[in-house]
């Protein structure tokens, strides 16, 4: 099946929201990890909840077209990886109001394994548009 199947990529993306949702659940239930409630934005900004749910809807959207439209299976995947975070992250948006957070980074921040998806999929986007403008690095 290619990643650009309707069927797989439903699959796939509910995969992987089932997962991060299954992965909180442990935390929360197994775990010594506290679960932070993440009621901001994206970058911590201090938005309303609804213009945040809104704009994840739009650009959920976005995701989804620029998947369809590719013909690179490695970017179709990192745009798989970027739907299934974004969409795990909504739905948590949506039913809980907020975000539950239950990583910590460095003491720093705290971050979920949607944000991990996340990471993984503007990570692949920006290899293969490095790799495509063929800029060469150095061995």
């Amino acid at each position: 099946m290619k990643p650009q199947s309707g069927v797989f990529g439903i699959l796939f993306v509910a995969f992987f929201v089932v997962l991060a949702r299954a992965l909180a659940w442990v935390v929360r239930e197994h775990t010594a990890l506290t679960l932070v409630c993440n009621d901001f934005g994206a970058l911590s900004l201090a938005l309303p909840a609804a213009l945040v749910a809104s704009v994840s809807v739009v650009v959920g959207i976005f995701f989804v077209r620029a998947w369809y439209k590719e013909s690179d299976t490695f970017s179709s995947f990192a745009w798989l990886f970027l739907l299934a975070g974004g969409m795990s992250n909504l739905f948590e948006r949506v039913v809980f109001g907020c975000v539950l957070d239950y990583i910590p980074l460095f003491r720093l921040t705290m971050f979920n394994v949607a944000d991990l998806f996340l990471t993984i999929g503007v990570f692949g986007l920006l290899w293969r548009w490095y790799d495509r403008r063929g800029i060469k690095t150095e061995q």
